[in-house]
């Protein structure tokens, strides 16, 4: 079965299965453009799959965007298939109270992207989140990301990607799964 998807099948994805975690490359628009030449890697944004016809997104600030608005984006879907539905609770209640604070508090980090261009790490403000920051709403089920976070605390989306592809349980099977992908049509 090819991990090749359509927008179509997303939208036919049971409530069971969320949230899943998504990095698109945002080539298309002028902003994920410059992340990507920026970060010279080809995933450029980190999201929430929180229903099948709705991601939780960082923009301005975090705020939820139908499926649909990305479908000129090339989309990679994680997911923990031994997530326990207490945990998937966890993770919904953590996108929710942070979907629920308001459009300041929730800003992107534009100071720190731009030191982040020039190479000055001193520029991310800590009370403002890039894209890939929201990784640390799975750090309340996943310590092995907490602990990675302490490390990195400031990931890319790549990075994101990397780090969810090293993870393995303790069986050797790996934590994480691509569910799937979309390519814009």
């Amino acid at each position: 079965m090819s991990d090749y998807k359509t927008l179509e099948d997303i939208e036919q994805l049971p409530m069971g299965m969320m949230p899943m975690i998504a990095l698109s490359n945002g080539f298309t628009s002028l902003f994920g453009y410059l992340i990507g030449l920026a970060t010279k890697d080809f995933w450029s944004h980190f999201m929430w799959l929180v229903s099948p016809t709705e991601f939780a997104s960082q923009w301005f600030w975090f705020k939820l965007f139908p499926v649909r608005h990305f479908a000129h984006h090339s989309i990679k879907f994680w997911y923990n298939p031994l997530w326990t539905p207490k945990e998937r609770v966890l993770l919904k209640a953590a996108i929710a109270a942070e979907l629920g604070r308001s459009k300041w508090a929730t800003r992107y980090d534009v100071i720190g992207v731009i030191g982040e261009a020039f190479g000055w790490d001193w520029m991310n403000r800590e009370r403002l989140d890039f894209c890939s920051e929201k990784i640390r709403i799975l750090s309340m089920v996943d310590k092995s990301c907490k602990a990675w976070l302490k490390v990195n605390p400031s990931p890319t989306p790549e990075q994101c990607n990397t780090w969810l592809k090293s993870q393995k349980n303790k069986d050797g099977t790996p934590k994480y799964v691509v569910w799937g992908r979309v390519q814009p049509g």
